[in-house]
């Protein structure tokens, strides 16, 4: 009977154990909205879009897996890396209100790591057919209705324009849709201090009063430095002058494309190897430094080159001793976690992006408990 009893305490704490270690692991976010009503849009206005935007409030990454949307008149596009912690993403829903009269209600459903499984938004309107003139007022209405953002008397659909992968090498162009609230002067909205690897056209240049347009933005990866999760800030002006809330963010996920490599520059490519890919330096207290070397080999048969080594997280930092490792030899990876301010349980990521075909995208991880 004792021992029935041992046996029975044990499997309470195990399955105890791991579903706190599961709720530990999950990610927290929260959206600055879960449903959205777009108002009243016309049947022939074309796509409306609405941006779900999130900010990544817990411990841990938060990865979207899968979006599915209740209908095809309704497109999701989202932040497909790693959302690390403090950081924010977006969720942006596409409609077509042709053929379909009357009111919508549409669902989103976000699939991912967070602690709450699903997260579901919903967007929804009532399209009308109605033909008849329709007045500055009322144009302005819906112009304040479907454009959320306002910077001065320039509005916008959303201000995080995502390209998601783009291959080093390649231009692709995303746009936003921008429109005039005043209903007496125009507005020529610019932008301050473009990068050389963007290219912005408004269309138009100037805004009547309750004028459309949109801001068409070109991507030129040859030109950008970087490689995997790359942010850029942009600031607008509006008649020369700098409306509140003005910046606009630019992100994309720079890739190599291995796909054109023959059989034979397969085999003689570099290869990727280290030692361990998690570092678990147990339980600390706070405001300690805890320092860890993490082994890359190079196990191919030509150069190993680190394109890019970056941590999710300003207390963590890390770089490696050489960016060119040779055919069987290896480098050392130093990663130094700073504890200070942090508390409870601690998952660092490192990312590490490399000329290995195989595997170009590595992730390492710092992990333990902070104490007080």
């Amino acid at each position: 009977m004792k021992n029935l009893k041992l046996l029975y305490v044990i499997f309470v704490s195990l399955f105890l154990f791991t579903g706190i270690s599961a709720q530990i692991n999950k990610a927290k976010i929260r959206f600055e909205e879960e449903v959205y009503d777009f108002g009243v849009i016309n049947i022939d206005a074309g796509y409306v879009f609405h941006e779900f935007s999130f900010v990544n409030i817990g411990d841990m990454p938060f990865i979207i897996n899968d979006v599915k949307t209740s209908c095809g008149c309704t497109t999701p596009e989202w932040t497909k890396e790693p959302v690390i912690p403090g950081q924010s993403g977006s969720v942006t829903v596409r409609f077509n209100p042709k053929g379909r009269p009357g009111p919508f209600s549409k669902s989103i459903t976000i699939n991912s790591n967070a602690e709450s499984q699903p997260v579901i938004l919903k967007i929804k309107g009532t399209v009308s057919t109605d033909e008849g003139e329709v007045t500055t007022e009322q144009k302005i209405a819906r112009i304040i209705s479907e454009y959320k953002y306002e910077m001065g008397d320039l509005r916008l659909k959303y201000t995080h324009v995502a390209f998601n992968e783009i291959v080093k090498g390649t231009t692709e162009s995303r746009t936003i849709k921008i429109a005039n609230s005043s209903a007496e002067k125009s507005i020529k909205p610019a932008l301050k201090n473009i990068p050389e690897f963007l290219t912005i056209g408004f269309k138009p240049e100037i805004l009547e009063p309750a004028g459309e347009g949109i801001i068409e933005i070109t991507y030129n990866s040859a030109l950008k430095n970087e490689w995997d999760r790359t942010i850029d800030r942009l600031y607008l002006t509006v008649n020369d002058e700098i409306p509140n809330n003005n910046m606009l963010t630019v992100t994309a996920t720079i890739t190599e494309d291995f796909s054109g490599l023959t059989d034979d520059k397969k085999a003689n490519a570099p290869r990727a190897d280290f030692d361990s890919r998690t570092f678990n330096f147990g339980t600390i207290k706070q405001g300690k430094k805890i320092e860890h070397n993490f082994i890359l080999k190079n196990t191919g048969k030509s150069d190993l080159i680190i394109r890019r080594i970056w941590a999710t997280c300003g207390c963590t930092a890390v770089a490696p001793r050489k960016t060119v490792i040779e055919p069987d030899d290896n480098t050392q990876v130093k990663a130094v976690f700073n504890s200070a301010g942090r508390k409870g349980n601690q998952k660092k990521m490192i990312t590490v992006i490399t000329n290995d075909p195989v595997n170009p995208k590595i992730l390492l991880w710092l992990e333990g408990i902070v104490e007080m």
